[in-house]
């Protein structure tokens, strides 16, 4: 028995090690085989699988604290995983730690996903201090966690020194204002990062405007997602007037924010003239709700003098009192003014026999022959069609965009009818997607006349809520 040699690692043969190899699942080889001892590193750097090792998924398996913090250590030295993904696994900031750490000299990985990971303020910090001297991370997904304005404000002040993210995604982070105008202010001297995801949280119309005035002097930005975040018309209002401008927004994603009549006249405005914007989403904004059309009382009073000198004297009384009857025995006249959830005599109408006339006040701001009109003894449109056709007019103009959705604004058969007469002379848009009120035996055929004429809009999707 003296003459039996003692097996160990250093005398293994690499091929008896290759065999014990393959018995064991790759997370297992890159969290617990690594760093045993210099040779059994250097078997593993030549073994196969190990070598096409470029992505791990751990999306939705949980790892406690002591597996992360292994993970950690493994990347410290790994030259060859591009992908780590690790999405719901709540590893907190305490596991944020341990990656953040092992990241910082880090130059392989690309991309890192860390959704729905419990992530708080304490560990935006972690990620900030490394994003300052990782010089490899493309892409990193924040979504769903909880960094807030405060953690906002730290990885801001690593956008502004970082060199080589492209993609932050932090949709759903309870970020309001505050922490907008933190990432503004980053973006104004951040020359890499080409797409940010912020939708889902809270900014609002004064977060809106602080990201819309860094566009103007941000030159890489490309996509911006802001859907869901409560910006208002007067937030769509901040981004149509810096777009006029900025030469390098492609994408905008703006959906879901109640931009209203106005902020739908405004991007349409915008399209006019923009020769850049590549996709617009303004999906889901209700413009076709009722209660848009009449004008709130407030901003009535507000009109200029201008607009209202081309009221007559009794349309103007009839302005001023909120009553909008007329008294005689004579024609009843409406004055119908798109926007006014408040009218208050917007029920007390005068329901005479004799034949209506309406005034339609299509676009007060900017109040012309063309939107202030009589129309005697017909039916007249929904007002909130204006907003539809205002589009379809820029859409003749429009030179660039190519991908627009309009999905949840529920669209009438007239808003339809306009959009493909416009896209009829429209070269350069090839997706549409929206929603319509109600179907015509026309619609359809109308629909395959569309494609059939314009060769480039290749998709149109669409969903009837009749």
């Amino acid at each position: 028995m003296s003459g039996t040699s003692k097996v160990s690692l250093s005398t293994l043969p690499v091929e008896v090690v290759y065999r014990i190899l393959d018995r064991l699942d790759i997370i297992t080889i890159l969290c617990t085989a690594r760093n045993v001892c210099q040779r059994l590193n250097k078997i593993i750097s030549s073994y196969e699988r190990y070598q096409v090792l470029t992505t791990v998924n751990l999306d939705n398996t949980p790892i406690s604290n002591s597996e992360t913090s292994l993970l950690a250590d493994a990347l410290k030295n790994n030259t060859a995983l591009k992908t780590l993904i690790l999405s719901m696994n709540e590893i907190g900031d305490e596991g944020v730690k341990h990656l953040a750490n092992a990241l910082r000299n880090n130059t392989a990985l690309t991309k890192l996903y860390l959704a729905s990971n419990k992530i708080g303020e304490v560990g935006a910090e972690y990620l900030a201090d490394m994003l300052q001297h990782n010089t490899g991370l493309v892409t990193l997904h924040l979504s769903c966690n909880q960094i807030k304005d405060n953690g906002i404000k730290h990885l801001a002040d690593a956008l502004r020194v970082n060199k080589t993210l492209m993609h932050l995604d932090l949709n759903g982070n309870k970020i309001g204002k505050h922490g907008a105008k933190s990432l503004a202010d980053a973006l104004q001297c951040n020359e890499k990062l080409t797409t940010l995801d912020l939708q889902k949280n809270y900014i609002g119309c004064e977060g809106a405007q602080h990201l819309a005035n860094a566009l103007l002097n941000n030159t890489t930005l490309v996509e911006l997602n802001i859907n869901n975040n409560h910006v208002g018309y007067h937030g769509a209002q901040y981004f149509a007037g810096v777009l006029l401008h900025s030469p390098t927004l492609r994408i905008l994603h703006i959906g879901n924010n109640e931009i209203r009549f106005d902020g739908l006249t405004a991007l349409a405005d915008m399209l006019r003239i923009n020769k850049t914007l590549h996709t617009l989403d303004i999906g889901g904004n209700q413009i076709s709700d009722k209660e848009r059309q009449y004008l709130d009382a407030e901003e009535a009073r507000r009109l200029d003098d201008e607009q209202a000198r081309r009221l007559n004297d009794e349309q103007a009384r009839r302005l001023e009192d909120e009553q909008a009857r007329y008294m005689g025995s004579v024609k009843t006249q409406y004055l119908i003014m798109p926007r006014a959830p408040r009218l208050y005599n917007a029920e007390a109408r005068y329901t005479a026999g004799e034949k209506t006339q309406y005034l339609i006040m299509a676009r007060a701001p900017h109040l012309d022959n063309a939107q202030a009109r009589y129309t005697a003894g017909e039916k007249t449109r929904d007002p909130n069609d204006e907003a539809v056709r205002y589009l379809a007019d820029a859409l003749q103009e429009n030179s660039a965009l190519r991908i627009l959705h309009l999905q949840g604004n529920i669209i009438s058969r007239e808003g339809v009818r306009d959009l493909i007469n416009a896209l009829k002379n429209n070269n350069t848009l090839i997706e549409l997607e929206l929603e319509f009120r109600e179907v015509t035996d026309k619609m359809p055929i109308d629909l395959d006349e569309l494609l059939e004429r314009n060769k480039r809009l290749a998709n149109i999707n669409t969903d009837n809520r009749e």
